[in-house]
């Protein structure tokens, strides 16, 4: 290795930057990408990584160009997996970097390519909240901690501290609030985010962790004014129609089955889900049936013919407001939706007549 040092101090004292023009500029960064990919290449070759993240990375970070170099020519062996981990120096050095120039994008997705048994997981997390890298940050609470809850509940906080009603979500929360929902999502199928998939002795675990989180109905160290089921809340104003898309995948998963033998008693349950959606989002019987309530009568509808109504129970009067809702043809919105789901799903003895007054009316 005394070789590598001797080679990299020589090539760069021969090759310091002056100010100069651009094109002098652009002449000594291509020298030293290519000194840099020497010495990467020959580090992974006899597997000596720390002398490159540290004698050699300090002869690059004797001046601001020489360490720009440096850094950049990691990101491609990092997306390649040929280097899975950093120093936390070169770490902190690579993030600040790249979000000086804009690319944080790229340092998300570097970092869920390195092995987090191998990274300073403090560092990584505070580096990750510090920028919104909320893709990394699960990954490392999930891959490095075993942790799918934490980062779960702190987006929801963040999304629901955002949530204005009737107001328009900047962008930022926009992101948050569709990250959370394919991250619930790829819980429930048991697979790993944002690739991967969730060990098999886990998946049961993360499933009924999940679940709880979700139908909690209050959120630890909740505030005196708290609403009941807060996070359900939260992502029905988001998205009412996106998250019961989730909540529709989610139930085809045999872990939603209602068990009467206690075997997941504390466990996914469909008809639990259900029965707090109602009490949250229809809570005056015949009140006006709202795009969000209507949102909530065709999946229900879709749960009724693909469940079987012995296995999925709602009352007589939520039934009917379904009927009507589906049945409307005074509503043109989503039409075609609403008629292929009416026609779907099976409809109770005591309905008939109701259906037929709609008909001919």
């Amino acid at each position: 290795m005394t070789i590598l040092t001797a080679y990299v101090e020589l090539s760069l004292s021969a090759n310091r930057p002056d100010e100069g023009s651009k094109d002098e500029l652009c002449l000594f960064f291509q020298i030293h990408k290519g000194i840099v990919q020497v010495c990467i290449d020959y580090c992974l070759a006899v597997n000596q990584t720390d002398m490159l993240f540290s004698d050699i990375y300090n002869y690059f970070a004797e001046d601001r160009v020489g360490q720009s170099v440096y850094l950049q020519c990691l990101e491609p062996y990092i997306v390649a997996d040929k280097l899975t981990s950093l120093s936390p120096i070169v770490l902190k050095d690579f993030v600040e970097l790249y979000q000086e120039r804009g690319k944080l994008e790229a340092v998300e997705k570097c970092l869920v390519h390195m092995d987090v048994a191998n990274l300073d997981l403090d560092q990584v997390v505070s580096l990750c909240w510090t920028y919104s890298l909320y893709d990394a940050m699960i990954y490392v609470y999930n891959r490095g901690m075993n942790d799918y809850i934490t980062p779960l509940e702190e987006l929801l906080r963040l999304l629901r501290s955002a949530m204005k009603p009737n107001k328009q979500h900047p962008t930022e929360d926009t992101d948050i609030g569709y990250k959370l929902l394919v991250y619930i999502s790829y819980c429930f199928a048991g697979r790993g985010y944002p690739t991967g998939s969730i060990p098999d002795d886990r998946k049961l675990r993360v499933k009924s962790e999940v679940y709880s989180v979700l139908i909690t109905r209050h959120t630890r160290d909740a505030a005196d004014d708290e609403p009941t089921y807060p996070n359900l809340r939260t992502l029905l104003m988001f998205n009412a129609r996106e998250f019961l898309n989730v909540l529709s995948l989610a139930f085809e998963e045999r872990d939603f089955d209602n068990q009467s033998d206690g075997a997941q008693a504390h466990g996914p349950n469909r008809q639990e889900v259900v029965n707090i959606l109602l009490a949250l989002m229809v809570s005056t019987p015949g009140s006006q049936v709202t795009s969000e309530v209507g949102h909530l009568f065709t999946f229900l509808a879709r749960q009724l013919a693909k469940h079987g109504q012995h296995n999925l129970h709602i009352s007589s009067n939520i039934f009917d407001q379904m009927v009507v809702y589906l049945t409307n043809s005074e509503d043109d919105s989503r039409h075609e939706e609403r008629q292929q789901v009416a026609t779907a799903f099976p409809i109770k003895l005591h309905a008939v007549s109701l259906l037929l007054r709609i008909g001919s009316s």
